[in-house]
Order: C-alpha cells, then sequence, then structure tokens
C-alpha cells in the first residue's frame, strides 16, 4: 500500500475537497436565503463545465502532460475554494461554480489513465485503492463538512480546503518529479496472442450498459446532494447529522468496491449489475418516503451499493476497451457530469413545482428506465467468438 499512495492520496484530497464544497455551498446558499430554484442553478453552474470540459480533457490526457494538467487543476480548484469565502449571496457561489467545475473535469480524466496497467489483475488492484482512496475523501469531506459548518460556520471550511489542495498540490509535483510514462495498452493483436476471451464489440457493449447505470445513480446522488439538505431541514434534522447521512452513501460503496477488488468474476456479468441496481432502487424509495435520519441513513446506504458498482464497471469497462487516443475516461468522467449537469436542473424544478420529495420520485423512475435499457443492449450484444 505504501508504494501506491499515489494511487490513494490525491483522489483522497480532490473528492474531499469536491465533497465539502459541494455541501457547504449549499448550507451557505440556504443561509444566504436562496430559494430551491437558485440550489438547481448552484449545482448546474458547477455541473455544466463539468460535462462539456471532460471529453476534451480525457482527449487531452493522451496528448500532453498529465503531470502539468494534474499540477493546474488542484491549484484550480483551491482558486475556487477561495473564491467561495467571498460570498456575500446566492449569486456569487454560483459565478464561481464553473471553476471547480472545469478544475474538476482537467483533474479527473487525466488522474484515472494513470490507473490503467497491461496486467488486468494489477489494474483491478489500483482502481480498488483509487475507488477507496476517493470515496474515503467523499465520505469524510460530506461527514465533516456538514460538522465543522454547525459548529464555525462562516468562510473558514472554504480556507481549510484551499490550504489542503495546495499541500495536494505539492505532492503530486513530488511524486511525478520524474514525469508520467505514457498510457500505452495492450495492442489488439497482442490480446489475440494472450486469449482474452472478451471480444472488443461485446467490452463496447458493456461499456456502454455500464454507462447507462452510472448516470442513473450519479443523476440519483445529484439529486440528493441537491435537495436532501432542505428537506432533511425541513424535517428539523440538524446540519451534523445531515453531512451523516449523506456520507453514510459512501460507507456502502466502499465496501462495494473493496469485495470487487477481490475478484474479477464480475467482469462482463449483468446479473450483479441488475441485482445491485435494484438494492439501489429501494433505497431511493425510502428516501421519497421516509421521514427520520435512521430511515435516510439506511437508505442512502442502499443507494451506495447501486452506485458502488456501476461506478466501477464504467471505469474498468472504459480502460479495457483499450483505446488511449478515444479519451474513453473522459467520456466516463462526462457521463458524471452529465448527471451533476441535469439532475440540479430537474431536482430544483420539480421541488418548487411539486414538493421536496418529488425530485426522488423521478429518479426512481430514470433508474428503473435504466435498467430496462441495459437489457436491452444486453439482447443485441454479439456473441463471444472473437476479439475483432
Amino acid at each position: 500500500m505504501v508504494k501506491r499512495l499515489e494511487y490513494f492520496i490525491p483522489p483522497y484530497i480532490m473528492d474531499f475537497s469536491i465533497a465539502g464544497t459541494t455541501l457547504l455551498t449549499n448550507l451557505r446558499a440556504m443561509d444566504l436565503h436562496a430559494q430551491p430554484m437558485q440550489l438547481g442553478i448552484l449545482g448546474f453552474a458547477w455541473g455544466f463545465p463539468y460535462a462539456v470540459v471532460c471529453p476534451f480533457a480525457g482527449k487531452a490526457a493522451g496528448r500532453f502532460d498529465r503531470r502539468i494538467i494534474l499540477i493546474a487543476s488542484t491549484l484550480l480548484y483551491a482558486l475556487y475554494a477561495a473564491l467561495c469565502t467571498l460570498a456575500k449571496q446566492p449569486l456569487h457561489l454560483i459565478l464561481a461554480g464553473p471553476v471547480g467545475g472545469v478544475a474538476a473535469a482537467l483533474f479527473w480524466p487525466a488522474y484515472e489513465t494513470v490507473l490503467h496497467d497491461r496486467d488486468k489483475e494489477e489494474t483491478n488492484r489500483r482502481l480498488s485503492i483509487f475507488n477507496i482512496g476517493w470515496t474515503l475523501g467523499v465520505m469524510s469531506g460530506a461527514a465533516l463538512g456538514g460538522a465543522f459548518y454547525e459548529r464555525i460556520g462562516g468562510p473558514a471550511e472554504f480556507v481549510f480546503i484551499a490550504t489542503i489542495l495546495f499541500f495536494d498540490t505539492l505532492y503530486i509535483a513530488w511524486v511525478t518529479r520524474h514525469g508520467i510514462p505514457p498510457y500505452a495498452p495492450i495492442p489488439q493483436e497482442e490480446r489475440r496472442k494472450e486469449g482474452e476471451g472478451v471480444a472488443v464489440a461485446r467490452r463496447m457493449g458493456y461499456m456502454r450498459m455500464a454507462w447507462i447505470a452510472n448516470f442513473a445513480f450519479w443523476f440519483t446522488g445529484a439529486t440528493a446532494n441537491t435537495i436532501f439538505p432542505k428537506l432533511a431541514r425541513s424535517l428539523h434534522i440538524t446540519d451534523a447529522m445531515i453531512g451523516l447521512i449523506m456520507a453514510s452513501v459512501w460507507v456502502m460503496q466502499l465496501l462495494v468496491f473493496y469485495t470487487l477488488s477481490r475478484t474479477l468474476r464480475w467482469h462482463y456479468r449483468i446479473a450483479p449489475m441488475l441485482f445491485l441496481q435494484s438494492i439501489g432502487v429501494i433505497g431511493i424509495l425510502l428516501v421519497a418516503w421516509g421521514g427520520v435520519a435512521s430511515v435516510f441513513i439506511l437508505a442512502f446506504m442502499l443507494m451506495g451499493v447501486a452506485r458502488g458498482l456501476t461506478y466501477s464497471s464504467s471505469l474498468f469497462y472504459s480502460l479495457d476497451t483499450n483505446a488511449a487516443e478515444s479519451g474513453n475516461t473522459g467520456l466516463h468522467e462526462t457521463i458524471v457530469g452529465a448527471a451533476y449537469l441535469s439532475a440540479p436542473l430537474v431536482a430544483g424544478y420539480s421541488a418548487a413545482g411539486i414538493s421536496l420529495r418529488a425530485p426522488f420520485v423521478i429518479a426512481i423512475g430514470l433508474c428503473i428506465l435504466g435498467m430496462g435499457l441495459q437489457i436491452i443492449l444486453w439482447r443485441q450484444l454479439p456473441a463471444n467468438v472473437s476479439l475483432t
């Protein structure tokens, strides 16, 4: 593990910062008298540039110096956190949002290409460390963010986040001081010689299925980030407890990531995908109709079970399609960005026009629709007869 801290520390700190700023900007905006629609626009302002920039960032990671991209992106996110300290009204937080979205879009596609190795088991191990790192980051960022805001308030938390991002930049600069080896996927000819038995067309099909699943459950997560704090406050749940509830989704996601790292048996199988997504749908149902903190904790944990598999599948299949120049890691992150782009607007409008629980009903319908599309794509997969 010590030899692989570079796969743990940068994603941990970046997602600690993203989760922290997501919750803190939401709480800060409400204290500045933001309306539900403004909360939706706040998420949109971050998600739109993220979704737009990710595809280009994925391709750039295969063409330019990833060391410079990673250093620049962490510094830019530190600037975003610093800008949030200056907010005096919700509009200021909305205007700062694109800076954070662009910074995150530059970081993730470039970083994820570093995880690929010619040995599939080594790639799986790196993915495990990476997934554990960023999940712990989100979990602690959400949990501590709510507690710190309740006790301290004001801009102090944003200053703290900007500071740790600066030190993360120094760490990345140090561990990559000798450069980052170029991303070198296994040529198709070598795959044939090794007898790797999954045809290219089937790999592409599973990648698309995973992208659909990942979008649906990140849409659900973005919906929760946007509306759940306001729903919870309406039920007289404290800010500290809101942070713990929202962190609980990452507990089960972390356990799923660890379980998947111990086996390859989930690769290119539809049954685990559909089963764990069904568990996630049950979790969303509990959010839509729950009323107490304990029910919400259970609900978020069930949602974490589903997203643990959908995210792992999306990233693994994006790397395993074996096309460095295609920017698949950028497209993988674009799926997340598209969810963060669309969900806040849908959640904001439906919460304002119907009720605070309506966004979660919409999320349930989207997840069920996504599962149906995956079944259709699975039935259309070609036979696994060759690698061409």
